[in-house]
This record gives structure tokens, C-alpha cells and sequence, in this order.
């Protein structure tokens, strides 16, 4: 027997006047928030809630989240009343509803999940999109704990890759040519970079003494270095190379 799922009705608040501007259900209100911030960030879709968001967002605020109501089961009549009583008070809400709208606890099959992934498969976002995307979030400014969050993410990304996945990315990329533009902006970022500080190289230094700990980690870095001396002595005498090619 599947066990009831708990919804919360919340409202989404101004930070600066704490006047109310959304009224929502959710069963996570913390997954449900940072959604909210997203689309937002992303102004996607072009929503009045959305355009409220990332009017707070360009000013480095975000919106505040008070939880009004919870319980089992439907939430619908629940989130409709909070709405009704909100407008009637002269609330100046966001939402485009009267509410009611959703399914709680719905979760999709197997079949629906293959079937999202199928559709989603292959899909390359335009160039245009793209830059739009980037220079969307050039615009905002990224707070700390949003920023901490992310390296957090990244580092334990890094820590659930097995070495069995490393060795199969490391196999699908040897021996693949870096074209000469690609090259050329490599060169130019490493230029540009500067002395790393001391903090950097030390966090360097550390991480490579951690992978080379282990006896793949150390035919890895046994493997890279003579890469590299090969790469470094055919870069020296590719001059003598190409004669001895054309003779």
C-alpha cells in the first residue's frame, strides 16, 4: 500500500516588504523553491510570477517562502481557498489560476520515463539559445551560498565516479586530434591565466597525490607523463621530423 503523500500550501513573499505575491502546494517545499528560482533565472516561462522572480533575482534578493497549510491528500481545495482569501483581502497575487491544478504524488512509470528519455535523446540546443542562456546569467549575480552549493555538487560528482567510468572517458577520448582553433584557444587561456596562487597549487598538488595513491591512479599519471614527454620532444625536433618525412 502506498503511503500518503503530505502537501504543504505555501506562499511565496517579497524580501523587502513581506507583502504575499504567490500561493502554491508542493510536497517539497525546498526542491519547490529553488524551481521557482530557476525559472525565474531562466525567465522561462514568461510567467508574472517569473518576471516577479527575476526582478528580485537582477537586484541579487530572492523571494521568501512561508509554508500557510499542509495535510494529506487533495490539496486542491485547500490551495483555492488560500488563493480566494488572498484576492479578497487585496492581495496583489502572481498566480493565473484560482488553483487546483496538479496531482500529488504522481509519479511516472518505467514506460513514461523511457519514453521522456527517448524524446529528449539527441537533442542539440541552437547556438542562439545558447548565447541567450549565457547572457542571461552574466546579468545576475550569483550569491555565495549558491556558489558553495554548486563546488559542493561538483565535488561530490567528481567522488561517485568509479574508476571503471574514468578508464571507459579516458578510452573514448584517446587518440582523438584537437583541431588547430581548439589548440589555439587552449594556448590562449593558459596564457592568459597567469601564476596560479599558492592555495591553487597546493589543492593541485594534493589532488594528484590522492589519485596517484591508488595503482590505476599511478599508471594513469605514469601514462600522462609519457604523453606528455612524447608530446614535448616531437614539439622540439618537429623540424627534423618533417625532413626526415620528405627524404
Amino acid at each position: 500500500m502506498q503511503k500518503p503523500v503530505q502537501w504543504y500550501v505555501y506562499a511565496l513573499k517579497d524580501p523587502i516588504s513581506g507583502e504575499v505575491r504567490y500561493v502554491g502546494w508542493t510536497c517539497n517545499t525546498e526542491k519547490r523553491l529553488r524551481a521557482h528560482i530557476s525559472s525565474g533565472r531562466r525567465h522561462t516561462p514568461r510567467t508574472h510570477r517569473a518576471c516577479w522572480i527575476k526582478s528580485l533575482l537582477t537586484r541579487g534578493l530572492k523571494p521568501l517562502m512561508e509554508v500557510l497549510d499542509s495535510g494529506f491528500g487533495d490539496p486542491a481545495p485547500a490551495e483555492i481557498a488560500w488563493i480566494a482569501k488572498m484576492r479578497q483581502a487585496g492581495v496583489c497575487l502572481t498566480n493565473a489560476t484560482d488553483g487546483g491544478e496538479g496531482a500529488v504524488g504522481y509519479r511516472f512509470s518505467e514506460e513514461g520515463l523511457y519514453k521522456l528519455s527517448v524524446s529528449h535523446r539527441g537533442y542539440v540546443m541552437p547556438p542562439e539559445q545558447r548565447e541567450r542562456i549565457s547572457a542571461s546569467l552574466r546579468r545576475l549575480p550569483m550569491p555565495p551560498e549558491r556558489l558553495a552549493a554548486l563546488r559542493e555538487s561538483a565535488a561530490r560528482a567528481r567522488r561517485n565516479i568509479t574508476t571503471k567510468s574514468l578508464r571507459k572517458m579516458g578510452e573514448s577520448k584517446r587518440g582523438k586530434a584537437l583541431s588547430e582553433a581548439h589548440r589555439d584557444g587552449i594556448r590562449k587561456a593558459n596564457q592568459n591565466r597567469g601564476t596560479l596562487p599558492e592555495a591553487w597549487r597546493q589543492a593541485l598538488c594534493t589532488g594528484a597525490r590522492r589519485r596517484c595513491s591508488t595503482p590505476d591512479g599511478l599508471a594513469q599519471a605514469r601514462r600522462a607523463m609519457a604523453h606528455a614527454r612524447r608530446a614535448d620532444w616531437e614539439d622540439r625536433h618537429k623540424d627534423q621530423l618533417c625532413l626526415t618525412l620528405s627524404l
